[in-house]
């Protein structure tokens, strides 16, 4: 009896905390600018934080339609505001509801928004051999048909990029592996035109 209290009470408390979360501060409303919400450590903070949002402003699309870039860049927004904290599903139904997408669609371009991002940022990571045993049990296991084909570490900058990202990416042909490691021939700079972009650019030259 008293387990079972005790466990009724706790999940009581964690339920009741759950529900006070603050969930307005996760959505932002649309800008064209990524916030510099990011957070660092070192004494060069503010520099850290300026060169990261500076790196993820150059991410590229493939998407030609309009309302799906607008969905990319308050995407983007969102992903730094919240210091990534933005969940798959929560900004997917957010781009269905605003923009007309569809569901499958929304998970997909946050996938790909994601995955562009990483790729400008991966530099800043020093990767080491993965073993095949540690994807066991994971998403990442599906990569494992691709290890063949990789050398070590473009396997391991492979898991690294495609890391909680659903692999119909690259298995629907949309993407080729080549193209999932290092981006397509046929992206556009995402924040292309923007005048904020553009500032931020000019403002490192």
């Amino acid at each position: 009896m008293f387990t079972f209290v005790t466990r009724a009470v706790e999940s009581a408390l964690i339920d009741a905390v759950r529900r006070k979360r603050p969930g307005n501060g996760k959505l932002l409303p649309l800008e064209d600018a990524p916030p510099k919400t990011l957070s660092v450590n070192g004494q060069e903070h503010g520099e850290a934080v300026d060169d990261i949002v500076f790196r993820i402003s150059r991410i590229k699309t493939v998407s030609a339609l309009p309302h799906e870039r607008e969905a990319q860049r308050w995407l983007v927004k969102n992903l730094v505001a919240s210091n990534f904290c933005f969940r798959r599903h929560e900004a997917a139904d957010a781009m269905t509801i605003v923009y007309g997408l569809s569901p499958e669609r929304s998970r997909k371009l946050y996938d790909i928004t994601l995955l562009s991002i990483r790729r400008e940022l991966i530099a800043e990571r020093k990767l080491k051999p993965v073993a095949e045993e540690s994807l066991v049990g994971t998403r990442a296991k599906a990569l494992l048909r691709y290890r063949d084909r990789l050398g070590e570490l473009e396997f391991a900058r492979l898991v690294f990029l495609m890391s909680n990202l659903a692999p119909a990416i690259i298995e629907t042909g949309e993407f080729s592996l080549n193209e999932i490691l290092y981006g397509s021939s046929r992206e556009v700079p995402l924040f292309e035109g923007i005048p904020a972009y553009n500032g931020a650019i000019s403002s490192r030259s």
